[in-house]
């Protein structure tokens, strides 16, 4: 899980958005990410051993390396 803490009362999450650079071994492809409105696995192909992703203020990513199965889903 990936999350962005910096948030506060008078800003909104897309005010606050970060964003986010993960770098991988070489041996990782892919990544699966659940998404937070959808619930939805969407895989991510993994583009010179790393990905960027944006973060509204205050949320957080769910990632998983391998066969995209989360628990319970």
């Amino acid at each position: 899980m990936v999350t962005t803490p910096w948030q506060n009362a008078d800003a909104t999450a897309p005010g606050r958005a970060v964003p986010v650079s993960i770098r991988l071994t070489p041996e990782v492809k892919s990544l699966h990410r659940l998404n937070r409105v959808t619930g939805k696995v969407e895989r991510i192909m993994i583009g010179d051993r790393s990905i960027r992703v944006v973060l509204p203020g205050g949320t957080g990513d769910l990632f998983k390396i391998d066969d995209g199965t989360f628990p319970d889903l």
